[in-house]
């Protein structure tokens, strides 16, 4: 793994009341979609998509949500940040463009031979999240499918390059139960609480030095590094999902945050109605 590039900030613009954008020299180069990992010195390490390309000049654009991002959030031009990466793969819109029009063509193309035998159709619906952008440009569609991706969770993020679009709002909260050696901890979430498997693995937010090894029915083994092995039992433990469709229908009720307080209570009024 290699080192952080230590660097200071170069100005600091104020956004909103909890939303900074930071800019700093990092002489690398980094393509839209692509994200850094950013080192806040003595507090943690953490993904940021950039947002602001500008020769050897590069910017971060972030909300204060947790304890890193506040950490962050708190610093000041002048302060030094480290930063690594590039990380993650581009897909050039153009050729997500490209591959979406000519399915989504194909479609309407059969549209119209079914209205030329005179049946008409009102609705044309497909496409979806991860093709949002592109589909709903295709001349005959009337509708797009896109849904999941508004929570965001790894499959959209890393899969369909959506995390410069979209931030990640749906996580579960897990509670370790036991810690039988220093270097691994069990909690109470399994596959029945979050779903992992082809999607990608749950990962843990704002927890450095914690992998998730499996997970059985109801609980999850954790793998811990020795930064990490001050973890007690009844700590939590924040997740980013691999993916939230299939996370969503294990649960019956979402919980809404606002500033670390509960605001709202939404019943999943359809979960177990399939016929």
């Amino acid at each position: 793994m290699n080192s952080p590039y230590v660097t200071p900030i170069l100005k600091s613009t104020d956004e909103a009341y909890d939303i900074k954008t930071f800019t700093f020299y990092y002489p690398g180069k980094i393509e839209p979609g692509q994200f850094f990992m950013i080192w806040i010195p003595g507090v943690d390490e953490i993904p940021m998509s950039v947002s602001l390309i500008h020769d050897q000049v590069k910017g971060i654009t972030f909300r204060k949500i947790g304890d890193a991002t506040t950490a962050l959030y708190n610093l000041k031009k002048g302060d030094r940040i480290g930063v690594r990466g590039p990380y993650g793969t581009v897909w050039p819109l153009e050729e997500k463009m490209r591959q979406s029009h000519e399915a989504m063509n194909r479609m309407v193309d059969t549209v119209r031979l079914i209205e030329r035998d005179g049946i008409p159709v009102k609705i044309v619906s497909g496409g979806g999240s991860g093709t949002y952008m592109t589909s709903g440009l295709v001349k005959g569609m009337t509708e797009v499918q896109a849904g999941g991706a508004c929570f965001l969770d790894r499959f959209y993020g890393e899969e369909c390059h959506m995390e410069d679009e979209f931030e990640y709002a749906l996580t579960v909260v897990s509670t370790i139960t036991s810690r039988p050696i220093p270097e691994r901890a069990i909690m109470d979430a399994g596959f029945k609480t979050m779903s992992d498997g082809e999607s990608g693995n749950p990962l843990p937010m704002n927890r450095p030095g914690i992998t998730l090894k499996y997970l059985s029915a109801e609980h999850g083994n954790l793998e811990l590094e020795p930064e990490a092995q001050g973890l007690a039992i009844g700590d939590r433990v924040e997740w980013k999902l691999g993916y939230s469709d299939t996370t969503t229908f294990l649960h019956n009720h979402f919980v809404g945050l606002r500033n670390d307080r509960v605001v709202a209570v939404i019943p999943l009024l359809a979960r177990g109605l399939l016929t």
